[in-house]
């Protein structure tokens, strides 16, 4: 079984066994495992990020979320918290603290008046980009030289080929767990 320190937490991660010790039917599940534990690392990461600019990673997926929108092109609050898989008063609360730092802006939405429009601002897509750039400065050291490009590239494709398969078998990934890929 391969170990690993967590440096954050200071305790060993325990991944599977080597890939190649495993029988074929445990591959998927143990390819699962290293990604989630990809994941715990890079959502620490992030979570390091947002706090460094004032935020949190919560009040962050907001502003991914609206950053992936055309420019000046607003969402419904309620699709914003459908994406979040959050509470509206959680969403609500995140809002504030965005509007509040000029980082989206919320307006009345014409075809509902109950409703609300809620856009990213210029300042917030530039937040999105300057954490990007930050989360990808911590991450390189982990992460950068372990593969070439060409793996890197072989490994997003075979990611890709694995969200296709799963959003068509009906098993969606919530887009707040999608890794925004778009520059």
């Amino acid at each position: 079984m391969t170990r690993r320190v967590d440096p954050d937490r200071g305790h060993d991660i325990h991944f599977a066994p080597p890939a190649a010790a495993l029988p074929q039917e445990a591959q998927p599940m143990a390819a699962v495992q290293r990604i989630r534990a990809v994941v715990a690392l890079l959502d620490r990461s992030a979570e390091r990020v947002a706090r460094r600019l004032g935020f949190n990673a919560g009040d962050m997926a907001v502003l991914y979320i609206l950053n992936r929108t055309a420019p000046g092109a607003p969402i419904r609050a309620t699709d914003l918290q459908r994406s979040l898989m959050n509470t509206s008063g959680a969403v609500a609360k995140r809002l504030d603290r965005l509007q509040a730092a000029a980082l989206v802006r919320r307006e009345p939405d014409p075809s509902d008046g109950r409703a609300q429009l809620v856009a990213i601002t210029a300042e917030g897509r530039a937040l999105v980009i300057a954490s990007r750039a930050a989360i990808s400065a911590e991450a390189r050291p982990r992460f950068g030289d372990v593969m070439t490009p060409r793996e890197w590239a072989q490994l997003n494709q075979l990611l890709d080929r694995l969200v296709d398969y799963a959003q068509a078998m009906d098993a969606p990934i919530p887009s707040h767990r999608r890794i925004d890929v778009t520059p």
